[in-house]
């Protein structure tokens, strides 16, 4: 159909179109001056909504200065903004910030700045805190947020997506490129998060928090098993110190973060993952297979894909970008610690330093029965991050929250093993490498080493922190 049958079938009264079909047809004509003229004819009659997109398709910005501010148009704060900004026209955006500057309210202003630089941003407030993990990890987030100007957003934010959350009302994913653990990095996280405060953005209980750590890190089956071995035993408790003090876990967590621990037990002990084949690959489309679909707390299934990342999920959505440091060491620190531990495995027990052996018999210690939450918490800090502190704090706030709150702790009981999670134990089998070493080798030697260090020392074995 031309230009001209389509005006001609909008322009018939016998046909009964509604004016919504009326609207989805004018945006089909390339035509600005019929445009203007069917807003002019019908601007009373016109939704608030109908009038800016038509406006909008002009792409003449004097027309559409003359519809923005205008006291018979109605339009809300947020059409103005959609009018104004889907113009793309930087001399008319500015105009219109400095003619109004008093009149808009702080987002409104915000907005407009950042459609006007929206790869010229830096943070206003101090970079408080650090990445602490290896230059060669790489480090992607995803922040989602809700917010009446979250569609005004521009396409991207200094190379960040930003990309409508379809699950969240007014919702927006903002997405970083792979990041490392640069200071230009970590400014970037604090400069996004200033933007999305900036223009009125919050998260409400189902925002999720989402941080991926570049798979390529962990370089062995047996690096695998320690992340796996880690997680198993302390899941439950890196649920509880995902958020910030006083935060309780999402609701949401029963669709889009359930625990893995239990599938990962039954999986080991029915032989659902191959321990026989030292083939890292056919290890990870195992594992996979029994994770299923991506909704857990810990998702490997974009390992060996294009994104090639390992998943966490469990944390709520935020955008203070301290919480948001935080979490990174925290993961990012988990996958560092599964890696080096591979690499001290690999060794003859000779050649470990104390510090190595200290390292191993801390892992040893998190996968022992009757080790409580305290002590599982203190031994997962002192393998993954430098700082326990925040962490600590976490904890002992939010574990209240999560045992109180029933329905969330009935979620959880997946999270909880009723024995140790360790792959030796359920599936018998041996560290990786040549000259590997038997567990209950290193469990005796371990036993042994503690104790030589009370002989040589006068200490009392209890009061050797491992």
């Amino acid at each position: 159909m031309n230009k001209r049958d389509t005006k001609a079938l909008i322009g018939e009264k016998l046909l009964n179109l509604s004016e919504y079909d009326r609207i989805e047809l004018i945006k089909k004509i390339d035509d600005v001056e019929y445009i203007k003229k069917y807003i002019e004819s019908n601007s009373e009659k016109l939704y608030s909504d109908d009038l800016v997109d038509l406006v909008g398709l002009t792409r003449d910005a004097e027309y559409v200065k003359k519809w923005l501010n205008n006291d018979k148009t109605g339009l809300d704060e947020v059409q103005n903004m959609r009018l104004l900004l889907s113009t793309k026209d930087e001399k008319l955006m500015n105009s219109y910030l400095e003619e109004n500057r008093e009149k808009l309210s702080k987002e409104e202003r915000n907005l407009i700045e950042l459609n006007l630089n929206p790869d010229r941003l830096k943070s206003k407030g101090d970079v408080r805190k650090s990445l602490q993990l290896p230059e060669d990890m790489t480090i992607g987030i995803e922040i989602e947020s809700e917010g009446q100007f979250s569609k005004l957003l521009p396409s991207k934010i200094m190379g960040w997506d930003t990309k409508a959350e379809d699950s969240l009302y007014n919702g927006i994913e903002v997405v970083s490129p792979p990041l490392t653990a640069t200071e230009d990095n970590v400014k970037q996280i604090y400069s996004v998060c200033d933007v999305l405060n900036g223009i009125g953005q919050t998260t409400t209980e189902k925002c999720a928090a989402h941080i991926h750590i570049g798979a390529n890190y962990l370089k062995s089956k047996q690096a695998y098993i320690n992340l796996l071995e880690i997680i198993g035993n302390t899941e439950y408790l890196i649920y509880i110190i995902s958020n910030k003090p006083g935060e309780n876990l999402r609701e949401g967590i029963s669709e889009y973060s359930l625990p893995i621990s239990k599938k990962l037990e039954d999986a080991f002990e029915n032989n659902k993952i191959s321990l026989n084949d030292e083939n890292v690959e056919n290890f990870i489309a195992d594992l996979k297979s029994v994770q299923g679909n991506r909704y857990s707390g810990i998702n490997f299934n974009n390992v060996n894909t294009e994104k090639n990342t390992i998943e966490l999920r469990t944390a709520n959505g935020t955008i203070d970008p301290d919480v948001w440091i935080e979490n990174v060491n925290l993961f990012g620190g988990i996958i560092k610690a599964s890696q080096e531990l591979a690499e001290l495995q690999a060794k003859k027990m000779r050649d470990l330093t104390m510090d190595e052996c200290i390292k191993i018999g801390s892992f040893e210690r998190l996968k022992s029965d009757g080790v409580d939450k305290k002590e599982k918490l203190d031994l997962l800090l002192s393998l993954t991050v430098k700082e326990k502190a925040p962490y600590m704090q976490r904890y002992e706030v939010n574990k209240s929250l999560v045992e109180d709150d029933f329905y969330i702790d009935e979620i959880l009981q997946d999270a909880k093993l009723d024995k140790s999670f360790d792959v030796r134990r359920i599936a018998k089998t041996l560290f990786s490498g040549k000259d590997a070493i038997r567990g209950e080798e290193i469990r005796d030697m371990e036993k042994q080493f503690y104790l030589d260090i009370e002989k040589s020392q006068g200490l009392d074995i209890d009061e050797i922190a491992i």
